[in-house]
């Protein structure tokens, strides 16, 4: 069964900048990854310090797998950590047919 997440980050103001970039070399890997169907970038046009993903995943596997590839050395995104304003909140829903 298909799964949906959707992934909010709210980066600090001061490298507003930098989050396109950032973002683009996050996502390489991201939609490189075997069972992603889907990746869109929602923008919330009353505060640009927010960005969310919104990712469709084949099955729960599929999405396991890449949470768990990100938690390794080579998943891993450098300098998030410091350009986060508050810990990016994770959600995932079951695709009713």
């Amino acid at each position: 069964m298909a799964v949906a997440s959707i992934v909010r980050f709210t980066f600090r103001p001061e490298v507003r900048d930098e989050i396109p970039a950032l973002v683009d070399d996050m996502l390489r890997a991201t939609r490189a990854f075997a069972g992603l169907e889907r990746l869109d970038i929602l923008l919330d046009d009353s505060d640009p310090d927010t960005w969310t993903l919104y990712e469709i995943w084949t099955d729960r596997a599929s999405e396991d797998a890449y949470r768990a590839f990100r938690a390794t050395p080579e998943g891993a995104i450098p300098r998030l950590g410091e350009v986060l304003a508050a810990p990016p909140i994770l959600e995932n829903f079951v695709i009713r047919d």
